[in-house]
């Protein structure tokens, strides 16, 4: 009868444990990196009379961790547009 290894097995979720959390950190990086470019997609498409984009966008901002002002802002603004136009 085979048997397994141990030694592999443990090494094995070692370096998946690392490459996980590698992964998630390089993800965390990115998302910040690029946060501050979606208030102003969101302004822009806004403009542009894209509110469904405008809002998914600032949704999506607002979900991170961080100062959340002008973004609340934008957004309070985007939802009073809506409620405005009906639509």
């Amino acid at each position: 009868m085979r048997q397994l290894n141990l030694r592999y097995v443990v090494l094995a979720l070692a370096v998946m444990a690392l490459l996980s959390g590698a992964t998630y950190g390089v993800h965390e990086i990115q998302v910040r990196r690029n946060a501050s470019a979606r208030p102003d997609r969101a302004r822009r498409a806004q403009d542009d009379k894209g509110l469904e984009d405008a809002e998914q966008l600032l949704r999506k901002y607002l979900d991170l961790p961080r100062e959340y002002g002008p973004a609340w802002k934008l957004y309070a603004q985007r939802e009073r547009l809506v409620a405005h136009t009906g639509g």
